[in-house]
């Protein structure tokens, strides 16, 4: 058995019970049955909020460390973030000897192995210029057709659901007419949690990425490649 825990970006009390039923429920269904998923928090970090901004996950960073810590003292197999930003993605991978998996790694790898340019439905205005930066990082900005936010504030998300669909579509539709091949959703708390990927796709007609599956399924991978090596070592 694999133990992978995701570390929620907020601690657990900011959330409502319905929000993390709707993530843990929609994380599990993309796990095999040799993978136990674990959920942990930081200690303090708010991040399910109005007027969501960088500073907000930067100030947290050092608590998410602290999960991850805790995860491999615990002897989980791997540790993620739950955020296709990957916040302190850098920082826990220099403090744990476990396979640090990001969402946002995950779906950049599988869009450009689908389409020479890609789409991205961003979640708000005032995170949208720390996408380019997540985008930078791992060297996919000159692969970006288009790029929009959605601007629907999390706490929100339960009672928007056909705004959110009205917004992602044609969000995706205006990627696709500037070339995009496939649409990546970089708000994975808004979609897949809150709105399916395959609703975008129907509506739209290509691909469209769901980061909370290929993140799952690229850490079973790793994971599972990791144990191979240590038993054959």
């Amino acid at each position: 058995m694999m133990r992978l825990r995701v570390i929620f970006p907020s601690a657990r009390a900011v959330y409502p019970d319905k929000e993390v039923e709707l993530r843990t429920a929609t994380l599990r269904q993309y796990c095999g049955p040799r993978t136990q998923l674990e959920f942990g928090y930081p200690s303090i970090a708010t991040t399910f909020k109005q007027d969501l901004t960088w500073a907000d996950f930067d100030q947290a960073i050092p608590h998410y460390v602290a999960a991850a810590k805790a995860a491999e003292a615990d002897l989980c197999d791997a540790v993620m973030v739950h955020c296709v930003y990957d916040p302190g993605y850098a920082e826990i991978r220099r403090s744990v000897r476990i396979p640090v998996v990001g969402f946002g790694q995950s779906v950049f790898h599988v869009a450009v192995q689908i389409a020479p340019r890609f789409g991205m439905i961003a979640p708000n205005d005032s995170l949208t210029r720390q996408a380019y930066d997540v985008l930078d990082q791992y060297g996919f900005r000159d692969r970006l057709a288009y790029m929009e936010p959605l601007n629907i504030q999390l706490p929100d998300a339960h009672a928007s659901g056909d705004e959110l669909r009205r917004r992602a579509v044609a969000i995706a539709r205006r990627a696709k007419e500037r070339g995009a091949g496939v649409i990546i959703p970089f708000g994975m708390a808004l979609i897949p949690t809150h709105l399916r990927t395959e609703d975008i796709r129907d509506a739209v007609g290509i691909p469209v990425l769901n980061p909370a599956q290929i993140g799952i399924r690229e850490a079973q991978i790793i994971m599972a490649a990791v144990g191979q090596a240590v038993g054959t070592a």
